[in-house]
């Protein structure tokens, strides 16, 4: 009896044991389990957010205009007939912030025009072509919107005007040159380092110099545009004066 007895003292503590054991053993994985989920659930929301707005073309349009007595300003006599090719871009969302700058890319880069007719056999020397075109990206939580201006004017090679939006999703707002630097900690000082004015300093084009040293501190979007960003870089150009020289800056 007494060795039944302790027969089954051994085995209830055993099993005691054992219990003990399971619970304390898988209990912690259990949570961390739950705790490794949570943050990748938070990402994923975070980039299906970001990955919600979109940029669609708010106008496409191909036609034929005289240009005298229009709202088209083009670089030739009033005889000249232009061809317009514009696709003006529009982020998709009804946020204030975006409907503003949508409304800004409309009014600058649109397009008012009346009189079309097809002027197809007009001699190039009375005629311009004016074509926009944009491309769109999506980095580190930023709508980048790169538009491109081209005119052929009168038979000639022609001309480009790039010009770069960025709008920050998570702010709702466009983000100037600035903010962009602000946002990679980037100084001014760093973007002042990669513009090579040596060719005008040869030159001694003192007031392309004096425009220059006057507006990089502030970085005036009259002389400077953001003309490309992405993974790992971004350039800033200088378009003052006919001078288009570029900085380019390493982001990561």
């Amino acid at each position: 009896m007494k060795k039944i007895y302790i027969l089954l003292t051994c085995l209830i503590l055993i099993i005691i044991g054992l219990l003990i054991y399971i619970l304390g053993f898988t209990k912690p994985k259990i949570v961390n389990n739950e705790t490794k989920k949570e943050p990748t659930k938070q990402v994923e929301k975070e980039k299906n957010d970001v990955e919600e707005i979109k940029v669609v073309s708010s106008l496409k349009k191909k036609t034929y205009y005289t240009v005298n007595g229009n709202k088209v300003t083009l670089p030739c006599d009033s005889n000249t007939y232009a061809s317009i090719s514009v696709d003006i871009p529009k982020i998709d969302s009804n946020k204030p912030g975006a409907e503003e700058l949508n409304s800004k890319i409309a009014n600058t880069c649109g397009i008012d025009t009346v009189n079309k007719t097809d002027f197809s056999d007009v001699s190039p020397k009375n005629y311009t072509e004016y074509i926009q075109t944009y491309e769109t990206k999506t980095i580190d939580d930023m709508i980048i919107i790169y538009i491109n201006e081209k005119i052929k004017n009168c038979g000639s090679g022609g001309s480009s005007d790039p010009i770069t939006y960025v709008y920050d999703i998570k702010s709702d707002k466009q983000l100037s040159i600035l903010d962009v630097l602000n946002k990679y900690n980037i100084s001014i000082d760093t973007v002042k380092q990669g513009f090579d004015m040596s060719e005008i300093d040869e030159m001694g084009n003192e007031g392309i110099r004096e425009n220059f040293d006057n507006n990089i501190n502030t970085l005036n979007s009259d002389w400077f545009n953001l003309e490309y960003i992405d993974e790992n870089k971004l350039e800033i150009a200088y378009t003052g004066g006919f001078y288009h020289i570029k900085s380019t800056v390493k982001l990561r």
